[in-house]
C-alpha cells in the first residue's frame, strides 16, 4: 500500500547513512542469562485484544486551549471506542509536542505529564510503545552499532522498563516495547547492516530483561517485541535464495522475519500487516493472515522452537477509506475481526488498528483516511469504520454496508476520463472531467442524485467541487461532470467522491499534463554546492529543466505548519541568483523550518507553473556525513562500463582526506569478498568532491557494491555496479601470439578473475574442471565441448582446444569458481604451429633435446639448456656435432602442428641452413607435438643460431640453440 505519514518520516531518517563500517560485534552476552518470562495467553475480551494506534494524527481540530494535550486528546477517542489497548509512540521526535524541553531519554519522556496521565488512565490495560531513543531515531545501528551504542540503547530501555515496573500507579498494566516496521527501516542492501540491526534489537530486548530482573515481583508486566512488515519480498517468500547471487542481490528476498527474528530473544513478534492486506485480495482475509502468520511462525521456530501463536501481535492493520471506499473499508474491518476467530484461525495476542484519527497530512498521498474518526469542516466525527469497530469489540455482529458510492475500476473502462473518454488530462486549455460509477447496477454502487462532492487532492492542495469550481458541474447516480479548479497545477491528482450522506468512494489517481509549463529534468533539484539532496535554511539550490523563462521566474515555497496548515510564500527576488531557460539557482530562506515535507515550485514569467517538487529540509550539519551526488554519483574511465582494474570515480560531498572505499561481491556460494581501497592504492586520488581509484584487479564479472567510509567513520549508502567481463585473450601457449588456433593444441587464456586459486592439473587424463574453473569451446557448427585443463590462475588459464573442434570462428568461455564467466572469440584452423622455449616465453633457447646416434648404433639424449641459479635464467648448452659419422637430431617440442597436411609440408632451417625434418606429429603428452630435425655438420662452430619451422605455409615462433 502507499506510504503512510509515520513511515515516510522514518524512511527519511533511515536512508541517511551514517558512520563507519565496523566489524560485527556480538554484544549481548547478558541477554542469554536474562531469560524471557512467558507471555500470557491472548486476552479473552475483544476490548483487550483489539487495540488502536494513536500516532501522527490530523490535529487540525485539536482544542489548543490548554485543556488537554495532543497525546491524550487522541487517546480519549481510543477509549471512547471501548478498547482497553492502545499503541503510541514515545521518543525524542516529540510527535505529540509533549516532551519536556531538553529531556534526553525515554525515562524522562515517560515521566512527563502527558505520558504519565496516559499510563495512569484506568480505561487502558495494555500499552504497546513504539519506543525510540535519540540514537535509535537517527538509525545509529546503520554504521556498525558499536559496543558503547549497544550499552546506551540497552540501558535507556532498561531505565524505561524499571520505571514502568516500579510505579505503583501502573499495577496490573501491561507494557510492550516495540520498534517501528523493521523491514521498512532496513533500506540497505549490505549484509553487515542486517547484523547491526540484529544487535540493536538484542540491546533493546536485553534492556527489558534486565528491568524485569530488577523488579521480579512487580504487579505490572513488561515485554519486548520485534516488528516486521514482510512475509514476501520481491515476489518470493522471505528467505528464498536467489538463483544467481553473482549477478543478483543475495539479500533480494531477505526479511526481518527470516533473518533477524530467529536470532533475537524477544517476547513478541509484531506484524505490521499491510502486505497481507494488499496482496492476494481474491482470498479471504482469514486465509491470508493464516498463511502469512504460519509462515512467520515457522521462521521464528527455526531458532526458537518454544515460540507459539501467542507470541505474535498484529502491530498494524487498517483500511484507507478513499482508496477502498468507505463502505468496503468498514466491511473489511469487520472481516478482520472474524479472521482471528475459530480453530482454523491464527490466534495472535493483540491486533492494533491503524489508526484512531485520520493521518496527518502527507503531500501527494491519498492515504490520510485510515481513521476511525475524521475531521471534516473543522469538526471531529465518526466514520463507518468507527461504528463497525465499536460494535465488534462489544461482541455484536455488523451487516455489510451496501449502496455506497464507488468509482468504476478495472476490468471496466477507466472511471475518471476526459470528455473524449480518455485519460489524457491537459492544462492550458483545461480538460473537463467525468467520473463514472460501475456499470453493473446490481452492485448498487451509485452516487447520490444530488449533493455529491468531488474531492480533488493535489499535494498540499485540497479542493471540494462544485464549491471550488461550479463550472460545467453536473451530477447523477451514475456520472458526475466537473471542471478542474482554477488553482490546479501540473502533476498527479487524487479524485474521489463524497456522496450526500458524507460517505467516501474509492479514489483514482490522474495526471495533469502541461507541455508548455516549466519542467524539471531527471536530477530535478539539488544543493548547488555539492549536487546532493542536502537542503537546509540558507542553502543555495540548483533547479535544472526546461521551459523556464530567461528572467522573471518565481520560486514558490510551501511549508506544512502545525494544525495541518500549508503556507505558501514567494522567494524574494534577491534570492534568485541565476536564471536561464534550463537552470535556476536560488537561496532558500534563512528562516525555513526543518521538515520532511517542503514544496518547491517554479512559475515562469508567463505565469505557467511547474509541478511541486517535494524536498526534506534539515539543519546545517556540523560533522556532515558523506553524501553521493544526485546524478551519476559513480562513473568509470572505461566509458560507462566497470572492469576489474579500471579507474573509477565517486562524486559527492566527502572529507578531503582519509577516506576509504569498500567494494564487495558475493560468489555463487554467497561467500562475501570485501576489498578496502585507500590512499596509496593504484589510481587513488581524493578531494572533498571526487574520489578516484582503480577497481581491484581480482573483481569477477557480476554485481558489486561500492560505498565509502570517511575519516571520522561516517558511511555512505552502497551503490550497485556491474563488473563487465574483461575481454578474454586466447593465444597459443607456446608463443603467446595469434588468434588462430588449432584443434588439440595447447592454449593460454588471459583475463581477470578466471579462477579463485592457482592450481595445476594433478594427473592425466586432464580434468575439465579445477576449483570451479572450466572452459567451454563452442565451434563454428554450434557444438560445445569442455576443454581439458593444464593450469588455472586468476589471470591465466592453460587448456587444450578439444579434439574435434571444427574450423572457423569459435567462442571460448571461461567459467570461474565465483560463478561468473568471460568470453573471447578465436579462429580454428588445421594448424597453428608454435614452439616451446626453455623459459616458457616462446623466445630464447628452445625447449628441446639432442638425440645422438653413433656409428656403432649406440644413442643417447643430451640437453640443450640448463638453469643457471646465479643468473636466474636458462643458458644454452652447446651442441657438439661430434664425429663426421655421428647423426645428431634436434628434437623440438611445440603444439598446433599435428594437423599438418603432409610431412613434406613441414620445413625447417637452423642458422639459415635447411635441415631435414624426419618427424612432425604427436609427442604423446596431451596437446604436445614433436619435430625431429637432422642438424647439418656445416653448423659446427656457428654458436647461437635461430631455429625456424614452417608448417603448411605458416611460420612458428623462432627459438635458438647453440652449436659448438
Amino acid at each position: 500500500m502507499s506510504v503512510r505519514p509515520s513511515r515516510l518520516f522514518f524512511v527519511s531518517l533511515f536512508i541517511i547513512t551514517l558512520s563507519a563500517s565496523l566489524t560485527i560485534q556480538k554484544q549481548g552476552a547478558g541477554v542469554q542469562a536474562a531469560q524471557s518470562s512467558e507471555v500470557p495467553p491472548p486476552p479473552r475480551d475483544r476490548a483487550d485484544r483489539f487495540g488502536v494506534y494513536n500516532w501522527n494524527v490530523n490535529d487540525s481540530a485539536f482544542p489548543d486551549d490548554g485543556s488537554t494535550d495532543r497525546l491524550n486528546w487522541a487517546a480519549n477517542k481510543v477509549a471512547e471506542t471501548g478498547s482497553r489497548t492502545i499503541r503510541v509512540f514515545i521518543g525524542a521526535r516529540n510527535d505529540y509536542f509533549v516532551n519536556p524541553p531538553g529531556a534526553p531519554d525515554l525515562l524522562q519522556f515517560a515521566e512527563s505529564q502527558a505520558y504519565d496521565k496516559l499510563f495512569r488512565d484506568p480505561r487502558f490495560q495494555t500499552y504497546l510503545l513504539t519506543a525510540y531513543s535519540a540514537g535509535a531515531g537517527a538509525s545509529n545501528w546503520v554504521d556498525g552499532f558499536t559496543a558503547s551504542e549497544y550499552a546506551r540503547e540497552r540501558d535507556e530501555i532498561k531505565r524505561l522498563g524499571e520505571y514502568l515496573l516500579d510505579n505503583p500507579a501502573f499495577a496490573n498494566k501491561t507494557f510492550i516495547i516495540l520498534n517501528w516496521e523493521g523491514d521498512s527501516a532496513i533500506s540497505s542492501n549490505r549484509s553487515d547492516v542486517w547484523d547491526y540491526y540484529v544487535n540493536w534489537i538484542r540491546a533493546r530486548a536485553e534492556g527489558v530483561k534486565l528491568a524485569r530482573q530488577r523488579f521480579p515481583a512487580s504487579n505490572a508486566r513488561l515485554f519486548s517485541g520485534l516488528e516486521y512488515t514482510r512475509a514476501r519480498r520481491n515476489g518470493k517468500p522471505c528467505g528464498s535464495l536467489v538463483g544467481d547471487p553473482v549477478h543478483e542481490d543475495p539479500l533480494k528476498h531477505r526479511c526481518v522475519i527470516d533473518y533477524v527474528a530467529p536470532q533475537v530473544e524477544v517476547d513478541y513478534y509484531s506484524y505490521s500487516s499491510w502486505q497481507t492486506l494488499v496482496e492476494n485480495q481474491n482470498i479471504r482475509l482469514k486465509q491470508r493472515y493464516k498463511t502469512d502468520l504460519d509462515f512467520a511462525l515457522s521462521k521464528v521456530k527455526a531458532g526458537r522452537p518454544e515460540i507459539t501463536e501467542r507470541n505474535f501481535i498484529i502491530g498494524e492493520f487498517g483500511y484507507e477509506r478513499a482508496q477502498n471506499g468507505e463502505c468496503v473499508a468498514a466491511n473489511l474491518l469487520s472481516e478482520t475481526f472474524d479472521a482471528f476467530d475459530g480453530d482454523d484461525a491464527f490466534h495472535p495476542s493483540y491486533m492494533i488498528f491503524w489508526q484512531i484519527i485520520d493521518n496527518g497530512r502527507l503531500y501527494g498521498q491519498l492515504n490520510e483516511g485510515f481513521g476511525l474518526f475524521r475531521i471534516r469542516n473543522g469538526q471531529l466525527g465518526a466514520t463507518l469504520l468507527s461504528e463497525t469497530f465499536q460494535k465488534r469489540i462489544a461482541g455484536q455482529q455488523v451487516a455489510n454496508y451496501t449502496g455506497c458510492p464507488r468509482i468504476r475500476q478495472w476490468p471496466e473502462p477507466p472511471g475518471v476520463v476526459n470528455q473524449q473518454g480518455s485519460t489524457d488530462f491537459t492544462l492550458n486549455p483545461d480538460s473537463t472531467i467525468s467520473i463514472y460509477a460501475p456499470g453493473d447496477p446490481q452492485q448498487g454502487s451509485w452516487f447520490s442524485v444530488s449533493g455529491n462532492t468531488v474531492n480533488f487532492n493535489q499535494l498540499a492542495r485540497r479542493f471540494e467541487l462544485p464549491r471550488d469550481n461550479a463550472t460545467f458541474w453536473n451530477e447523477s447516480p451514475t456520472r458526475i461532470n466537473f471542471s478542474m479548479p482554477p488553482a490546479r497545477r501540473p502533476g498527479f491528482t487524487w479524485v474521489y467522491v463524497t456522496d450526500a450522506r458524507g460517505i467516501d468512494s474509492n479514489g483514482e489517481q490522474i495526471k495533469l499534463s502541461c507541455p508548455d509549463c516549466p519542467q524539471y529534468d531527471t536530477c530535478g533539484l539539488v544543493n548547488a554546492e555539492d549536487q546532493t539532496y542536502n537542503f537546509y535554511p540558507g542553502a543555495v539550490i540548483s533547479i535544472t529543466g526546461s521551459k523556464f523563462s530567461l528572467s522573471g521566474n518565481s520560486i514558490v515555497i510551501g511549508e506544512l505548519r502545525p494544525g495541518q496548515i500549508t503556507t505558501n510564500r514567494v522567494l524574494p527576488r534577491e534570492n534568485i541568483l541565476f536564471e536561464s531557460p534550463t537552470k535556476i539557482e536560488a537561496r532558500l530562506p534563512d528562516d525555513l523550518a526543518p521538515s520532511y515535507q517542503t514544496l518547491i515550485q517554479v512559475v515562469n514569467q508567463q505565469g505557467l507553473e511547474s509541478i511541486e517538487y517535494l524536498i526534506g529540509v534539515g539543519a546545517p550539519c556540523q560533522d556532515c556525513v558523506p553524501r553521493w551526488r544526485a546524478c551519476q554519483p559513480i562513473f568509470s574511465a572505461a566509458g560507462g562500463e566497470f572492469f576489474a582494474g579500471a579507474i573509477t570515480t565517486l562524486a559527492g560531498r566527502f572529507h578531503a582526506t582519509g577516506n576509504k572505499v569498500i567494494v564487495e561481491q558475493f560468489d555463487r556460494q554467497t561467500n562475501l569478498y570485501r576489498h578496502t581501497l585507500t590512499q596509496g592504492d593504484p589510481g587513488w586520488s581524493e578531494s572533498d568532491s571526487l574520489i578516484s581509484f582503480a577497481l581491484p584487479p581480482t573483481l569477477f564479472p557480476g554485481r558489486a557494491l561500492v560505498y565509502l567510509i570517511d575519516a571520522p567513520g561516517h558511511e555512505t549508502g552502497a551503490h550497485e555496479i556491474t563488473i563487465s567481463p574483461t575481454p578474454l585473450s586466447n593465444v597459443s601457449a607456446t608463443n603467446f601470439r595469434g588468434t588462430t588456433l588449432a584443434a588439440d593444441s595447447i592454449v593460454a587464456a588471459f583475463g581477470a578473475a578466471m579462477a579463485t586459486t592457482v592450481q595445476s592439473a594433478p594427473s592425466t587424463p586432464l580434468p575439465t574442471e579445477m576449483a570451479g574453473t572450466s572452459v567451454i569451446v563452442k565451434d563454428s557448427s554450434g557444438v560445445e565441448r569442455p576443454a581439458p585443463l593444464f593450469f588455472i590462475s586468476p589471470s591465466q588459464v592453460n587448456y587444450l582446444i578439444p579434439p574435434g573442434t571444427k574450423n572457423g570462428e569459435a567462442l571460448v568461455t571461461v567459467f570461474n569458481g565465483y560463478g561468473s564467466s568471460s568470453s573471447g572469440k578465436v579462429q580454428i584452423a588445421n594448424v597453428s604451429p608454435g614452439l616451446f622455449s626453455a623459459n616458457a616465453s616462446g623466445q630464447g633457447i628452445a625447449a628441446a633435446v639432442v638425440y645422438r646416434i653413433k656409428a656403432n648404433g649406440t644413442w643417447r639424449y643430451e640437453p640443450v639448456a640448463e638453469f643457471n641459479q646465479a643468473l636466474n635464467q636458462f643458458v644454452a648448452l652447446p651442441i657438439d656435432l661430434g664425429a663426421p659419422d655421428d647423426q645428431v637430431f634436434l628434437i623440438l617440442f611445440g603444439s598446433g602442428l599435428r594437423g599438418r597436411s603432409a610431412l613434406s609440408a613441414v620445413t625447417a632451417t637452423v642458422g639459415g641452413t635447411s635441415s631435414a625434418v624426419s618427424y612432425a606429429g604427436l609427442q604423446g603428452l596431451a596437446g604436445v607435438d614433436q619435430i625431429n630435425l637432422l642438424l647439418p655438420a656445416s653448423l659446427a662452430g656457428r654458436h647461437d643460431v635461430d631455429v625456424k619451422i614452417n608448417v603448411d605455409g605458416l611460420s612458428a615462433n623462432t627459438v635458438k640453440v647453440n652449436v659448438k
